[in-house]
């Protein structure tokens, strides 16, 4: 997110500042280590990266909602609310931050997906909608649809099923990147 001098690495910039803020655990949404879960105001920030200790005013930190979102917030001195910092359980989460996959239903759309977080996902047939996919990126509200269960690793390409939003019918789509 950041360089050793704590500038904002391209393609991101600041859309947003909060001057007030606390960070109280590990990310939900990634599995990178680094990440952190923040609160400005009423908007619940995750995952979130501080500038590097070698950085001047190293007690800020940006947050993205994914990959594709250039537009940072920033946080300034959030405060730290929890105890130390204790590595996430390995029972949470152990699927990536977000993904990128081809439609399986229109061969030529790449879709933009980023894990669900909270209560009260979804479900089809048993399996959690896991990541909800946009056509081109976050910023739509549009979802295009959901990818659901485990990636499937066993192949030289990973694949994850899909299902169309307000469908049932769920297909193999090719995974063509991912974000942990």
């Amino acid at each position: 997110m950041f360089d050793e001098e704590g500038r904002l690495l391209p393609p991101f910039k600041e859309g947003r500042r909060h001057e007030k803020a606390e960070c109280f655990t590990g990310a939900a949404g990634t599995l990178d280590p680094n990440a952190w879960r923040c609160i400005a105001g009423n908007e619940i920030l995750d995952p979130c990266w501080y500038k590097p200790y070698s950085a001047p005013d190293n007690n800020v930190v940006a947050c993205v909602s994914s990959p594709w979102d250039r537009n940072t917030v920033i946080l300034e001195t959030p405060e730290w609310r929890g105890g130390s910092f204790d590595p996430r359980p390995t029972d949470k989460l152990t699927q990536p931050w977000t993904i990128e996959i081809r439609n399986p239903f229109k061969h030529k759309q790449n879709l933009h997906c980023v894990w669900v977080q909270g209560t009260g996902v979804q479900e089809i047939n048993g399996m959690r909608l896991d990541w909800a996919c946009y056509a081109n990126d976050q910023s739509s509200t549009r979802v295009t649809g959901y990818a659901l269960g485990l990636l499937n690793r066993s192949h030289p390409l990973n694949t994850v099923l899909f299902a169309p939003a307000g469908s049932s019918e769920v297909r193999d789509a090719e995974v063509t990147a991912i974000w942990p």
